[in-house]
């Protein structure tokens, strides 16, 4: 009985040792509740701003996934219309650089090709009559006297009186190969592929004839009371022997020759042969 009753004292001093411990680690969490209460708030105000910030990230994303999308679309329907109006607009744009083109190669006063025009035809055909062995003959006009034309009757009328030239010179060749040029100031030049120097006196002719049908007063000119011209003719075949501004040389070597000789006249290769004017 009595070692019973000495366990049970035993086992009431542990308990009360159990309670003081509790007693004590309750005093402990009493005392720091407030500093663990504090780090909590402060863990879930960060994890509220965490979470919000990962809100306006995901709106953004979506905005910007939103404005991608439309901007595909936007471009998808662009595609489909330059494909279903490619050949309208592939059209529409080579009409445009031919109309460049012909204005860059086009003489503003004559509305004729320019010196641009003349050099790019004249390489052209020279390459085309090597390959064809064919002739090829190149005419220089010049109009006798334009400047005392110019200081007397006064530049408008000078320039009216080149585009009558021009047009003259246009509606003496015969072939759409055949090419009239503004080749500087009162200077002409007609590029005549497939002919040959027989050919090419022919067109100096028809060019002479219309020229004095124009008749266009010149009273301050040494040669006639009308508007003449100076022509030189040169023909070659181009091989490869020989070089293009050979014919250019020759040309305006016989030109000379034309003026030299008195003026409204041709002058072709070696020999010298007067217009029919009267």
């Amino acid at each position: 009985m009595c070692d019973q009753l000495e366990e049970l004292r035993q086992r009431i001093r542990a308990l009360e040792e159990q309670k003081a411990d509790l007693e004590a680690a309750l005093q402990v969490a009493i005392a720091h509740g407030d500093a663990v209460e504090a780090q909590l708030m402060e863990a879930n105000k960060l994890l509220r701003e965490e979470i919000q910030r990962r809100y306006q990230m995901e709106l953004y994303l979506r905005k910007i996934a939103q404005d991608r999308e439309q901007e595909k679309q936007d471009l998808m329907i662009i595609l489909e219309t330059l494909i279903a109006h490619g050949d309208a607009l592939e059209s529409q744009w080579r009409q445009e650089m031919a109309m460049v083109t012909l204005l860059a190669e086009t003489d503003a006063l004559t509305m004729i090709g320019n010196r641009r025009r003349f050099d790019t035809y004249l390489q052209q055909q020279w390459q085309l009559m090597q390959a064809k062995m064919a002739p090829l003959t190149l005419i220089l006009a010049d109009v006798d006297y334009f400047k005392l034309y110019n200081d007397n009757y006064g530049h408008l009328q000078g320039d009216e009186c080149l585009r009558k030239i021009a047009h003259a010179l246009s509606s003496a060749v015969r072939s759409s190969a055949d090419l009239v040029c503004r080749y500087g100031g009162e200077e002409f030049a007609i590029i005549l592929p497939y002919t040959d120097a027989q050919q090419g006196v022919l067109v100096a002719d028809r060019i002479c004839r219309i020229v004095q049908e124009l008749a266009i007063p010149h009273a301050y000119s040494p040669v006639a009371n009308i508007v003449t011209l100076s022509l030189g003719i040169a023909t070659i075949v181009p091989h490869p022997q020989v070089v293009l501004p050979q014919l250019l040389q020759l040309a305006d070597a016989k030109l000379y020759e034309a003026k030299r000789s008195g003026r409204n006249r041709y002058a072709v290769q070696d020999f010298t042969d007067r217009c029919r004017m009267q």
